[in-house]
């Protein structure tokens, strides 16, 4: 097994000092600030999902917040899965701290 750490050591950059939090920013364009950013985000409508949200200690790649949070509280036995997404924008959206290189995917 070869590890990347010492190669991300080498040539990745690290933030340093205490974080800048930034409540009302001047411009939407992200590309400006460093790594990580604590942010709102309506997952794109795609076949394989790209954003990684954590809910009940399980990590998942949800299109809807709602929906999968619905899918960890209901029993292993009703595996039903709906075509359509009945919920609003805001019951969709996911909140998190993200990598700033996570948006080029999406």
């Amino acid at each position: 097994m070869i590890l990347l750490y010492p190669c991300a050591n080498l040539e990745c950059e690290y933030p340093i000092g205490h974080p800048e939090f930034i409540d009302q920013p001047k411009t939407t364009d992200i590309s400006r600030y460093y790594r990580l950013v604590k942010c709102k985000i309506l997952p794109p409508q795609l076949y394989h999902p790209v954003l990684p949200y954590r809910y009940a200690s399980k990590l998942l790649f949800p299109l809807c917040r709602t929906c999968a949070q619905q899918q960890i509280k209901q029993q292993p036995t009703n595996n039903k899965k709906s075509e359509t997404c009945p919920h609003s924008i805001e019951e969709r959206t996911l909140t998190g701290n993200v990598q700033r290189n996570s948006f080029n995917h999406t």
